[in-house]
Order: structure tokens, then C-alpha cells, then sequence
């Protein structure tokens, strides 16, 4: 899915109406990439709060560091990891949101 910033605006209306527990979100992506959609979420009063979880397949410091700074609680490098982890840490998150 080629996610342009026309795009974003539509969908973030769309995620807007129903805020979402968590994001998974990739970095290297087409158009728009994951660096650029968490500061687009940033912006936004409703979507700033939700967890972000970066499944990518950089694992390299500086782009960890800055998605940290832009708001990423976790991070997951696609080579080095299985699906249960994934779920565990969806579960952990959303459970920490209910709280």
C-alpha cells in the first residue's frame, strides 16, 4: 500500500473516529514513510497517545533513537523475530492502556 500524505489525511480522519489501541508501523515504506507518519500522528490531539510499535527491517541505533524520540514504545526487526512476540508484545501494550 503506497501511503501518500493525501492519503494519510483520509485515513487519519478515518482512525480519528475510532482511535486505535495500537499501532504496528513500519518504517521503510513508499511515499510516506514511518518516520513521517508518527510526526504527522504527533500533530494530531487524538492520535499522539497511541502506542506505536515499529516492525521493520533496520535495527540500526540511529533510527531506533529516533524513533524513540518521536514516540515508539518498542521496537521489532522483522529477521529477528517470531509471531509470538509480536502478540505478547500487542498484548503487553494494549494491556498497559487498559489499565
Amino acid at each position: 500500500m503506497k501511503l501518500t500524505l493525501q492519503k494519510w489525511r483520509r485515513r487519519s480522519t478515518k482512525a480519528r473516529e475510532v482511535v486505535p489501541d495500537l499501532i504496528l508501523l513500519d518504517i521503510i515504506m513508499p511515499k510516506m514513510g514511518g518516520f513521517e507518519v508518527m510526526e504527522e500522528l504527533n500533530k494530531d490531539e487524538k492520535l499522539s497517545s497511541v502506542p506505536i510499535i515499529v516492525v521493520s527491517n533496520s535495527g540500526q541505533p540511529v533510527e531506533i533513537d529516533r524513533a524513540q524520540k518521536l514516540g515508539a514504545i518498542d521496537w521489532l526487526v522483522k529477521t529477528e523475530f517470531d509471531p509470538q512476540e509480536v502478540i505478547e508484545k500487542v498484548l503487553t501494550q494494549i494491556g498497559e492502556a487498559e489499565e
